[in-house]
């Protein structure tokens, strides 16, 4: 699944070639995929492709209502323009999401869900294997702040974790509380700040907090970074019975409410 900082990748790629865009019409292949009435988009022009948590969130101008796109566990976005340039064709595209053959083949595909057409020519396509993700037009969410907000303080770290009883891990996961840390990130900032996954959030001392506050901000700030390659520098998730990178024990992986949740015994057991 996507996570916060592939979304970002993909939506700052996106606001770059999308912002002023008029929407010719919209074609939706998959009912359940888009919700929402298609006539409120056409004819608008696209003011920004912004996100909040892992959802990203498209403006328009003279229109307060806004299209938000969750690509859950395999939604994909590919913009395409292949219009003709002097007397050649030449086909530039912008990809993110779940990363399949679709990426480079014809479209629409079989996974093809939902189609924006625009003035220009260009078109943006929704994928979604599973078909778990969606487009909806709607409201502009009100989410707590993502880890990389500068709202998202140390104080409020603090406040959001010593009033719970559950696992740090599932905590950090909620986002209903913190936006933006998925399984992948929540593994990593945890081994990062050598804590227990397990562990009762209220339990952690000061100390702990702040170093977990600073972990989860440097683990999301490194995937934007790496757009995209982060999962050659994993820290610990997917590393099952390889050696850790810092004591050379072996990562071992159980389930914390249905999650795979990966950890270092030697460094995190605190």
């Amino acid at each position: 699944m996507p996570e916060l900082p592939e979304v970002e990748i993909i939506v700052r790629q996106l606001n770059k070639v999308l912002r002023g865009m008029v929407i010719e019409r919209v074609e939706v292949l998959r009912e359940k995929s888009f919700k929402g009435e298609i006539k409120e988009l056409v004819g608008r022009k696209i003011k920004k492709v912004g996100r909040k948590s892992k959802m990203m969130v498209m403006e328009f101008m003279e229109l307060k209502k806004v299209v938000l796109i969750h690509l859950k566990m395999t939604g994909q976005l590919i913009y395409i323009d292949s219009r003709l340039r002097g007397n050649d064709e030449e086909e530039m595209r912008i990809v993110g999401g779940h990363p399949t053959a679709d990426w480079v083949n014809e479209l629409p595909s079989k996974h093809t869900r939902v189609i924006i057409y625009f003035k220009n020519g260009s078109r943006l396509f929704f994928n979604d294997m599973r078909a778990f993700g969606w487009m909806k037009i709607g409201d502009v969410p009100r989410l707590p702040p993502d880890v990389v907000d500068k709202e998202f303080t140390l104080q409020l770290f603090k406040e959001l974790v010593s009033g719970s009883k559950r696992a740090i891990k599932l905590v950090l996961m909620d986002q209903k509380k913190i936006g933006g840390v998925g399984n992948i990130y929540a593994n990593d900032g945890l081994f990062l700040a050598k804590i227990d996954p397990k562990k009762m959030a209220s339990s952690l001392d000061n100390n702990e907090i702040e170093r977990l506050h600073k972990a989860i901000k440097k683990v999301i700030n490194k995937g934007i970074l790496l757009a995209g390659k982060y999962q050659n520098y994993f820290l610990v998730y997917g590393r099952e019975g390889e050696k850790c990178k810092k004591c050379k024990g072996k990562i071992e992986k159980f389930k914390l409410s249905g999650r795979g949740t990966y950890w270092c015994p030697n460094c995190q057991m605190g």
